[in-house]
């Protein structure tokens, strides 16, 4: 299961190389967002981009910037390049195809996240070094590594599950921009004009931790809130994938 799982996300990967080499838009919006994300914002947070967990919001925010794109792309392009059909024909079962689907794209989206990340350092300690080496306060670091990663698979799963039974790539990419736009702005911006109408004191309590760092409890929770999600949407997925229907396109 192992060598099909990785035979497929290797296929996947070569698929995401070649789009991205192929297309101009799609290097130019990776250098934009490692330009804002990875040098422009740190250089303007400072310390605080590495001592506060505040920047574990943008942590969070860019898996789910990238991965519309790429995941849409996962069913839906295969049926547009009428390789749907050669790849369900394989030898390949139907967990390895969907796990190595999933793994690519959470893969390349955290690793990329990650890269973002690190590149964000430079800016920090160049301007606001002052002689000492700066990084992130492990609990922070952590946190980032593990939400940023559940936030892919959650994305993933979703993408995949929409990408299913979108007739095209186009259809899948509007699709998910509205699961886009309610977990990277809408939740958010809900929550941040829901802390308008608590009164201060609780609202600085609120916000201690994650202004300190110290969020350990609270990363906890939304870990494993989104672990039974992505266990409950693999489910989901996992029954909706049929080989006969998706070959008819029924």
């Amino acid at each position: 299961m192992l060598t099909d799982i990785s035979i497929m996300v290797w296929k996947e990967w070569k698929e995401f190389m070649r789009f991205q080499g192929g297309s101009r838009s799609g290097v130019t919006g990776l250098l934009v967002m490692i330009a804002i994300f990875g040098i422009v914002m740190p250089a303007q947070w400072g310390v605080m981009w590495v001592e506060s967990a505040a920047s574990l919001s943008l942590w969070t925010v860019i898996p789910l910037m990238l991965i519309g794109t790429i995941v849409a792309d996962s069913f839906a392009g295969e049926r547009e390049r009428h390789t749907l059909e050669t790849l369900l024909a394989s030898r390949l079962p139907d967990r390895a195809i969907l796990l190595g689907k999933i793994g690519a794209v959470v893969s390349y989206v955290w690793l990329v996240t990650q890269v973002v990340f690190i590149a964000a350092l430079i800016p920090v300690n160049i301007f606001h070094g002052k002689g000492k080496f700066l990084i992130y306060k492990p609990e922070v670091a952590l946190s980032g590594l593990v939400l940023s990663f559940l936030l892919s698979v959650l994305m993933s799963n979703i993408g995949v599950l929409v990408s299913l039974r979108a007739a095209t790539v186009k259809q899948a990419q509007q699709t998910l921009a509205l699961s886009v736009f309610v977990f990277a702005y809408a939740v958010p911006m809900a929550g941040i004009y829901a802390l308008r109408f608590v009164p201060k004191e609780t609202r600085d309590v609120l916000l201690q931790p994650i202004l300190s760092g110290d969020i350990g409890t609270i990363v906890l929770a939304a870990s494993a809130f989104l672990i039974l999600l992505n266990v409950g949407l693999f489910a989901i997925t996992r029954a909706r994938f049929q080989r006969t229907r998706l070959i008819f396109n029924e």
